[in-house]
């Protein structure tokens, strides 16, 4: 990302990015430029550098039913920007998770017993979520245990949205109907503490 890019001589060549050596031609021509966007808007080094990392890999990946149309910087530039925005709305997620753990805080602090409970109740949660079938255990643990949401975890999983919430709705019918013996309290804290 050091070397510096010549627009000039780049606006108008194209490059054969199913090559390793157009992809690296085309790498030293913008990838310099799309950290510089990421920094000075995101003012953070090692984020800017992962975006564009992704970007350039998810390109790779895709090399062979990659079809851009129109200029390759335009659909990087753009590429830059879309990672950006969403890079802004995880961290708004994750600012919103913090903020309604912190209203939940008084209730979990648990004593002795309590955290007992709670770490049974984990257990048997995974427990339960073995028991799912495959695809279904896969949804359940993405949404309940990694906190994705149903769109991350479609595209994850390569589904339709429709489907990842038949596959959650399912799950949490099953593991409700299976922690019937445990207190409500319990299954509210495991669910929100995370």
């Amino acid at each position: 990302m050091n070397e510096p890019s010549d627009h000039s001589k780049h606006s108008i060549q194209h490059f054969d990015l199913s090559t390793r050596a157009g992809f690296t031609e085309a790498y030293y021509a913008y990838a310099a430029d799309m950290f510089n966007i990421c920094y000075n808007r995101l003012k953070n080094r090692d984020v800017a550098m992962e975006i564009v990392q992704n970007i350039f890999l998810r390109l790779w990946d895709r090399r062979d039913q990659l079809s851009i149309q129109g200029s390759l910087k335009r659909y990087l530039f753009r590429a830059t920007k879309l990672e950006m925005i969403n890079h802004y709305r995880q961290q708004v997620k994750k600012q919103k998770h913090i903020d309604n753990l912190k209203g939940v805080t008084p209730i979990i602090t648990l004593s002795t017993q309590n955290e007992l409970d709670y770490e049974e109740l984990k257990s048997r949660v995974n427990e339960i979520a073995e028991e799912l079938p495959t695809q279904c255990a896969k949804v359940f643990k993405l949404s309940r245990l990694s906190g994705l949401s149903i769109k991350e975890i479609a595209s994850q999983l390569e589904l339709s949205e429709k489907t990842v919430e038949a596959h959650l709705t399912k799950a949490l019918k099953f593991v409700r109907s299976q922690l019937s013996d445990y207190q409500c309290i319990l299954i509210f804290i495991y669910f929100f503490s995370k």
